[in-house]
């Protein structure tokens, strides 16, 4: 059957394989779950293996995907902040990258930094309110124990 051009082709064939399926779909599904059942330590072995090889890869892609940084910002960032968290300038233990994380404006998703666990989840707590991070200071300042 002859086709104008490629993404007609394409379209056939995947319309082709849609009906195909349908037609044997109960077939391809035991076939599937038989080869899955018979092959399930040595699926499991590669993903564990994958899962253990690159976790960093992983990180990389979803700050990628939600915050448009790639590993070169990424490591620009980190070394304009000399490796230290943007708001309390503790060194980032980035051996365990569960305690470090990218803070973005979550209304306009821009990036603003590298922090710790403890400054990100303070922020969230005061829901980056600028005024109730104010009125903990003044709280503060005014309970100050000397």
């Amino acid at each position: 059957m002859p086709y104008k051009d490629k993404k007609q082709r394409l379209e056939y064939h995947r319309e082709y394989n849609k009906m195909r399926y349908q037609l044997n779909r109960d077939v391809l599904l035991a076939k599937h779950n038989q080869y899955n059942h018979i092959h399930k330590d040595e699926k499991n072995k590669k993903q564990r293996e994958s899962y253990h090889k690159a976790p960093e890869k992983k990180r990389f892609y979803k700050i990628k995907q939600k915050y448009n940084l790639d590993i070169k910002e990424y490591n620009e960032l980190l070394q304009k902040q000399k490796l230290l968290c943007a708001i309390c300038k503790q060194p980032l233990d980035l051996q365990h990258t569960y305690y470090v994380h990218v803070d973005h404006d979550h209304k306009r998703g821009k990036v603003r930094g590298i922090l710790c666990r403890n400054c990100n989840l303070g922020l969230g707590q005061f829901k980056e309110n600028i005024e109730y991070l104010k009125n903990a200071i003044i709280y503060l300042k005014e309970n100050e124990i000397l």
